[in-house]
């Protein structure tokens, strides 16, 4: 029979391994692509090592993310929640640089019969619902509404309609801050991959950067990315950061995360 409620999230959501495996959250993967092979990138520890001991993601390898289409993600929605849970919470990236959200929401809405026979076939006479959440963030943003929902969920046993309605007053409050080491993937990768929107790095800013060794601080917020801040050097960057978090900290933040 059918477990109650899952959390299902998409790769590009920065969540250890261990706390994947320990909470039961279910991975929706997406496609990476490295010159002329495509790999479904899962969230399998063992493949990305070996991305990286190949050189896969050095500067000489064209690569890009792309999500997988709303058929496909029905087939793997089919395959991996449908008999298995009655009620899914799937948090994605911010539906503004990727379609994952809608091609997830997409499969939901025109497959929610052929799930519905599925379920009955195998004599599941409950509903099942999923509820497809844009998260209006990236990398760690998503972790932290994850976190949040696997807590609410598990030590407060609330329903996914509380739980849903919980996160949607926290993930405005939610940044994210990122500080790439090579100006080079943030200009030629992020400009591939389609996204709505990306002002988070011009080609002036570029040039700038490379030369002077001045790394932009970039916030995810709101479904928006773009610079807020700039600092000399990676790991100045990094002082700065940091510096910031542990003075919010100290002055309370607005919620319990």
């Amino acid at each position: 029979m059918p477990q109650n409620t899952c959390i299902a999230v998409d790769a590009c959501c920065d969540l250890p391994d261990d706390y994947i495996r320990q909470h039961h959250i279910r991975v929706l993967p997406i496609y990476i692509r490295f010159a002329d092979e495509t790999y479904m990138d899962d969230r399998n520890l063992q493949r990305t090592k070996s991305f990286y001991s190949q050189g896969m993601l050095e500067k000489s390898f064209d690569a890009e993310s792309n999500p997988v289409s709303a058929e496909e993600m029905s087939s793997i929605l089919e395959k991996e929640l449908v008999l298995d849970f009655d009620r899914v919470l799937a948090i994605t990236m911010m539906q503004s640089r990727s379609t994952i959200y809608e091609n997830i929401r997409d499969a939901v809405w025109v497959s929610q019969p052929k799930f519905k026979q599925l379920r009955k076939s195998k004599g599941v006479d409950s509903s099942f619902r999923i509820e497809v959440m844009d998260s209006e963030n990236l990398f760690t943003g998503p972790a932290v509404l994850v976190y949040e929902a696997v807590r609410q969920l598990e030590q407060e046993n609330l329903s996914l309609r509380d739980i849903t309605q919980n996160l949607m007053g926290i993930k405005d409050q939610v940044r994210t801050f990122l500080i790439p080491q090579d100006l080079y993937h943030l200009k030629n990768r992020a400009g591939k991959r389609g996204e709505k929107s990306d002002k988070s790095l011009n080609w002036l800013t570029y040039q700038v950067g490379k030369t002077l060794n001045i790394k932009p601080i970039i916030q995810g917020y709101r479904g928006e990315t773009g610079p807020v801040d700039k600092a000399m050097g990676f790991g100045n960057g990094l002082d700065k950061v940091f510096g910031n978090a542990m003075e919010a900290i100290e002055q309370g933040l607005s919620i319990n995360v």
